[in-house]
């Protein structure tokens, strides 16, 4: 498990990550107790503060967690890159899709195609 230093929730936009670190056996952090968790009404009025976190996990690749819900801290990380002319590269699985304004739909080079599709004129 790890923990953030305290952390002031104002809404004044994403800003350098906030390094994570292991939370010892005492649960204290700069010898200060751990706070109580906030109650909803709270959480939510502090909701844009949160979503503007991010979070650096104290990992070798550095991975950044951010708010993903009311309750939740996850793991956000893009599902595709663009690419020159128009590709797209699915992250996962490294596959290429460009656009086929034949088809209407993004396709592999063994055409696999992604949907839904895109309007495309007809002549």
């Amino acid at each position: 498990m790890q923990i953030s230093p305290a952390l002031p929730l104002t809404a004044g936009g994403a800003g350098a990550p906030v390094r994570m670190r292991p939370l010892d056996d005492t649960a204290k952090v700069s010898g200060a107790p751990l706070a109580e968790p906030l109650d909803l009404r709270e959480l939510i009025h502090h909701r844009a503060a949160l979503a503007a976190l991010q979070l650096q996990l104290q990992l070798p690749d550095g991975t950044l967690i951010r708010y993903a819900g009311l309750r939740e801290i996850s793991l956000i990380a893009p599902l595709w890159r663009a690419g020159p002319e128009g590709t797209l590269t699915q992250q996962v699985t490294g596959s290429v899709y460009k656009t086929n304004p034949g088809t209407g739909f993004f396709e592999t080079a063994q055409g696999e195609r992604l949907q839904p599709g895109f309007k495309v004129a007809i002549s």
